[in-house]
């Protein structure tokens, strides 16, 4: 997860919620588009020895509202070719 510019409390939240499962990066960038591809770079180097397609990286902001199976919908296209 990348925190831009927060000044409340979302990246000691996300934190909490992540646990021992993900890293929150603070970046003060003021820009949806930097943090996206900082977020994006280190994901990407993170599985560089995976191929790339079998990855699926998604991204949303956090003032979008998503249905709780938002995450199960991106990847119905996938489930269904197998």
């Amino acid at each position: 997860m990348v925190a831009d510019a927060c000044t409340d409390g979302t990246a000691k939240v996300a934190r909490q919620a992540l646990g021992a499962f993900g890293q929150v990066l603070q970046i003060c960038a003021h820009s949806r588009q930097a943090a996206h591809k900082l977020g994006a770079s280190v994901i990407m180097e993170h599985f560089r020895d995976l191929p790339r397609h079998t990855l699926l990286l998604v991204s949303t902001d956090v003032i979008a509202a998503l249905p709780r199976d938002w995450i199960d919908r991106q990847l119905l296209p996938f489930k269904a070719r197998h």
